[in-house]
Formats: C-alpha cells, sequence, structure tokens
C-alpha cells in the first residue's frame, strides 16, 4: 500500500536509527528490516522512497533518496523484498551528490 505523509513520519519515529561506528567520515543513521516492528511498514517505505524519491550518485551507484524536512533518507538501490536496510542523512551533511530535493505533501 501507498503510505501516507503521518504514516512515514510515524515509521520514521518508531524506529531506532544508529549510527554506524565503522563509519564516521560518511556520518549517516540506518535502520535494520530485522528490527522493524512490521515488515509491510519496512518494504512501504522503501517503495515510497522509491516513488517518492530522487536519484543520485553515491560512490559508484546511483540511489533513490527521499528529502522529507531535514533529513534524507535511501537504500542501496536493492529491489524492495532485496532491501535491509533504509539510511538517513542530514541534508546539510548529506553525502550524496545534491540534486533538487522532493518535499512531502
Amino acid at each position: 500500500h501507498r503510505m501516507k505523509d503521518k504514516e512515514i513520519q510515524q515509521f520514521i519515529g518508531d524506529h531506532e536509527w544508529v549510527f554506524p561506528k565503522t563509519m564516521p567520515q560518511i556520518p549517516h543513521g540506518y535502520t535494520l528490516r530485522s528490527k522493524a516492528q512490521r515488515d509491510e511498514d519496512f518494504s512501504a517505505f522503501v517503495r515510497e522512497i522509491e516513488l517518492r524519491g530522487v536519484q543520485r550518485q553515491f560512490g559508484q551507484r546511483s540511489c533513490a533518496y527521499l528529502d522529507l524536512e531535514d533529513w534524507t533518507y535511501g537504500t542501496m538501490g536493492e529491489p524492495v523484498e532485496n532491501t535491509t536496510l533504509i539510511n538517513r542523512a542530514t541534508l546539510t551533511g548529506n553525502t550524496a551528490q545534491s540534486r533538487p530535493s522532493h518535499r512531502s505533501s
């Protein structure tokens, strides 16, 4: 199902975003599918990132990023069913190449 903005905000607020200690040079957080409260919600948010987001380069790959308020959310470009984590970073500290952001309505 498509997520409404309120459902996206609920998902974001309900999940733990972990700072990876092994990557201090790329400040960001992530949440894991395996820790999601409901797998359906995790998959739905990944689909929203793909549908609403913009493509940006991260290293050698192009990934979808969804900008919401002060954060950008992205995956590593795998199909929804193979996506195991969602990354987030502040828009000001974003390591992906900047492109026009998409704000949700």
